[in-house]
């Protein structure tokens, strides 16, 4: 299945993925967001939080040893870290 040219499917809330996010819904007594500006925020991140870091990791795997990889994939949480003090200096960090 070619997933990106001109193809939509992908990108809509189907039945497999409608199901879960319902039944969570339903469990909590919750309603889903209605406004436009709160879905955007979700995609933005969604894409910068999930999407975007996978996607490069799995392009840049292509182009160096996998030893590296794995190494540079480790550094995740110190990295996740540095940059939560950059972001957030009034957060305690001494833990």
């Amino acid at each position: 299945m070619h997933c990106w040219h001109g193809d939509a499917r992908p990108f809509r809330l189907n039945a497999r993925s409608r199901g879960p996010v319902l039944a969570v819904c339903l469990v909590s007594r919750q309603r889903l967001p209605r406004g436009w500006s709160i879905w955007a925020h979700l995609f933005v991140v969604a894409m910068l939080l999930c999407v975007v870091p996978f996607l490069l990791f799995a392009w840049a795997q292509q182009h160096v040893p996998s030893s590296v990889a794995s190494i540079i994939n480790a550094t995740t949480p110190l990295m996740t870290m540095a940059a939560a003090l950059l972001a957030l200096p009034s957060e305690r960090s001494d833990r």
